[in-house]
């Protein structure tokens, strides 16, 4: 119960941390554009 509940807590802070890298590349993308 605890190692599911460690995977989810690592799941959400990775799905988070990809989708700050995604975020950041779209931005800079966007600025090169313009």
């Amino acid at each position: 119960m605890c190692g599911f509940y460690l995977m989810k807590k690592y799941t959400f802070a990775a799905r988070a941390f990809i989708f700050t890298l995604v975020l950041l590349f779209v931005i800079s993308v966007f600025g090169l554009t313009i």
